[in-house]
């Protein structure tokens, strides 16, 4: 049985000291072109990192531009534009921070870490127009909000060099005016990891080719415009590309299945002559951009105007004012015995856009005071046509600008009423018909399941709070837990919860003893629901428990649980049961707030992804000082559950019947049978076996028994800064990877060193992982400290 949450109270003190530290990037804010270069310079050194914050203003470039070929930067470069003058507020949008090109002045940004550039338009550029990422492993390169104008003999290059399963996000950037642009007008290259091109627009260029695609990495391009290109506008080489719903007129490689609804239909740009490459009222790229991404919509577009304000996205880089959405008003926080309520309320809202059987926005205007509450004592209409219902319309609202928190001041909230002993459901999502759904700034109080999504696609869960507290004025409002917050069930299918934006972040707060769920995830087989940057079981100031049962429930394939902060949760952070193709990744699970289990797979749960997805490095989670194990595939799952690259810590004395970081079967640990020939949970894969460490100079090395039939591995390597009672590891930093193909029967003897001065470890631990994905436990833990540099000991 799990022991009690209750005592995390006294584990506290522990749980600081085996957390990890990370350091901040250096932060600069720059107002000229000469501040710019130095940091340039300096993040060349600095291996925390460097941000730029660039003050809004008109900058011209020398001849040598922006360049750090000779000189990358060491770890990330974040370069955003769009600040006040002490850098203190920030404005999104291009067109307020522009850099105009004198002699051969270029753009040439590397970095090993993350690169990001937003918020900036460079007119004129002649040397380069290129961004590198040449991160080894999981790094990100993030180009948004961004004009490049003028261009003159250079062409746009955005491309990865190195990172296994980096990712390019390019979104909302406007190319144009290109002269003879290298053959590319932009260049997107990589031959690993992968590529998500949503929302931009290429336009009227002499170039013989518009946008390229290129490389082995996976390729998605969503809802952009290539247009008025002298010779082919889309090409894609290397793998196939997922064309969904852009517009160009000559395409030339493969699409992959599942490319639809691009059309070759004249954009209508509003003055393209001038640079207004907006659309026009009459443009049929107005609206058709669907609702989903994987990863989410952009909240802004490339001028920092709001995105999605129809039924759908506008495709290219600008967001048009006209919207198809038919606007119902709530002024009435009452509800009304009728069966369709009173005027005026929540009820007649739905109902009304129901019968009207067209995309709907359903707006607040509650009158003056924040929060309003709107008691409710049964389930609203069903929704049944596309609708938006966002309570940031209600005076008073705001959305949420904390980094790791939710300071979202939220004004409407949908509460069961104090008259009944439970609500259902609030908002319900049942129809025949295609329908898409965004929930927007609204609170929840004591209902069963206020969010039930059981038909449709491309809904959108965004900046919700549900139960916690609310401010009202100098004090709080207490809000009741739910038992779901949210469910996915049914046939629904490719939806979003939260967001890649802080705006979309929602927070799911439990209460003390709670044992209710956060988040379930169901619907249609084989389409995916992301859960993306929320906190849960956390309060909104993101650093207080607000318990919960569970976090995260997913059932069915496909889905995507990625960047959130879970903890809290009194029996497992997330739980994925008769599930298989679901990724689990670069989340906080645990820390300061323990779970009991951090991740749990049962039911016969196989083909999942914790951490590194298959031939690839990184995007591993932090699972850390939960107290009755970080991942548990127990007795009744399936196989071929990967678990790579995670950092995996507990407090040692917390774990109850002596479980393990990373567990297979019954808590506690295995032992390697002769052969391995049983079965089970990942089949029980044996783990390595590790030993006679030797030290040469700055260098270990040590050996791995395998004792696993023949086949291709994959051996990861851990730092482990300390060792479970029972000798086991657990997994603090990745050292190593190696491929390893056993060519025979019996027991092999690894050698293996670790890279010279990689870091100096007290203890390793190891795990090994079959070709089809199933994960062993963690190794014995294997002493390699040495107290003086030398070997003298």
């Amino acid at each position: 049985m799990m022991r009690s949450l209750n005592r995390s109270m006294f584990l506290f003190t522990l749980c600081l000291l085996v957390s990890t530290q990370h350091a901040h990037a250096t932060t600069v804010c720059a107002a000229d072109v000469a501040q710019i270069n130095a940091a340039i310079a300096q993040a060349a050194v600095d291996s925390t990192g460097m941000t730029i914050h660039v003050v809004t203003g008109d900058y011209t470039l020398s001849p040598t531009g922006f360049d750090n070929a000779s000189a990358p930067a060491l770890g990330s470069l974040v370069f955003q534009g769009g600040y006040n003058a002490d850098c203190s507020a920030h404005a999104n949008g291009a067109a307020i921070t522009t850099f105009t090109g004198v002699g051969g002045a270029g753009l040439r940004l590397k970095a090993a870490g993350n690169l990001r550039l937003s918020d900036m338009s460079f007119v004129g550029l002649q040397g380069h127009s290129e961004l590198t990422l040449l991160g080894a492993e999981s790094d990100d390169l993030i180009l948004e909000r961004a004009t490049f104008r003028d261009s003159v003999s250079t062409s746009l290059l955005v491309q990865m060099t190195g990172a296994e399963s980096g990712r390019i996000s390019m979104q909302n950037v406007l190319v144009f005016g290109a002269e003879n642009a290298g053959g590319c007008v932009v260049t997107v290259a990589g031959n690993a990891g992968k590529a998500l091109l949503a929302n931009n627009t290429i336009a009227d260029s002499s170039a013989s080719m518009g946008l390229c695609v290129s490389g082995q990495m996976e390729k998605q391009v969503y809802a952009n415009i290539v247009w008025n290109i002298s010779g082919t506008d889309f090409v894609s080489s290397g793998s196939d590309v997922l064309s969904v719903r852009n517009v160009y007129t000559e395409f030339a490689g493969t699409m992959s299945s599942g490319s639809t609804d691009n059309f070759a239909t004249d954009p209508e740009f509003v003055d393209p002559s001038n640079g207004d490459y907006g659309l026009g009222e009459a443009s049929l790229s107005i609206n058709t951009g669907g609702t989903y991404i994987p990863g989410g919509l952009a909240s802004f577009d490339l001028l920092g105007s709001a995105r999605v304000l129809g039924s759908q996205v506008d495709r290219g880089a600008l967001e048009s004012t006209a919207s198809d959405l038919l606007v119902f008003t709530v002024s009435n926080t009452g509800d009304g015995a009728a069966i369709n309520g009173d005027p005026g309320t929540l009820r007649r809202a739905i109902s009304d856009a129901n019968d009207a059987g067209q995309p709907a926005l359903i707006e607040f205007a509650l009158g003056a005071g924040c929060p309003q509450n709107i008691d409710i004592d049964r389930v609203l209409p069903k929704i049944a046509v596309p609708m938006v219902i966002d309570g940031t319309t209600q005076p008073g609202s705001t959305l949420n600008t904390a980094e790791s928190a939710f300071d979202a001041h939220i004004c409407v909230v949908i509460a069961a009423s104090p008259s009944v002993p439970s609500v259902p459901e609030a908002l319900f999502v049942q129809s025949a018909n295609p329908t898409s759904v965004t929930v927007r700034g609204l609170a929840f109080s004591g209902i069963v399941s206020p969010l039930k999504f059981y038909s449709g696609s491309g809904h959108r869960v965004l900046g919700n709070q549900f139960g916690g507290s609310l401010p009202s004025g100098p004090l709080f409002l207490r809000l009741d837990p739910n038992d779901i917050s949210i469910a996915f069930t049914g046939t629904s299918s490719d939806s979003i919860i939260g967001g890649p934006d802080r705006i979309d972040r929602n927070v799911i707060d439990g209460d003390t003893g709670f044992t209710g769920i956060g988040i379930f995830v169901g619907g249609l087989e084989n389409d995916s629901t992301e859960v993306r940057n929320n906190l849960i079981g956390i309060n909104r100031g993101g650093t207080t428990a607000a318990p919960l049962g569970q976090g995260i429930v997913a059932i069915n394939s496909g889905h995507v649980i990625v960047d959130n902060r879970i903890g809290a949760c009194s029996t497992d952070a997330i739980r994925l049961t008769t599930a298989d193709h679901v990724t689990v990744q670069n989340n906080e699970i645990g820390g300061l707030l323990p779970n009991a289990v951090g991740v749990i797979l049962n039911a016969d749960s196989s083909s999942n992804t914790i951490g590194a997805a298959a031939a690839e490095t990184g995007r591993g989670n932090r699972i850390t000082n939960n107290l009755d194990g970080a991942v548990w595939i127990d007795a009744t799952a399936g196989i071929f559950n990967r678990v790579r690259d995670n950092q995996l810590l507990a407090v040692p004395s917390a774990l109850a019947n002596d479980a393990m970081v990373l567990d297979l079967g019954a808590q506690g640990a295995d032992s390697n049978d002769p052969g391995d020939a049983d079965s089970g949970p990942n089949n029980r894969l044996n783990y390595p076996e590790l030993a006679n460490p030797v030290h040469a100079g700055n260098a270990v090395s040590f050996t791995a028994k395998l004792d696993v039939p023949i086949g291709d591995y994959t051996l990861d390597v851990y730092t482990a800064s300390k060792c479970l009672s029972n000798g086991r590891a657990m997994a603090d930093r990745k050292l190593l990877t190696l491929n390893v193909l056993k060519p025979q029967s019996g027991v092999i003897t690894l050698p293996v060193s670790l890279p010279a001065n990689a870091l100096n470890p007290l203890a390793l631990g190891a795990t090994l992982t079959d070709s089809g994905g199933s994960t062993s436990e963690l190794s014995n833990c294997l002493d390699v400290d040495r107290i003086f540099a030398d070997d003298f000991e």
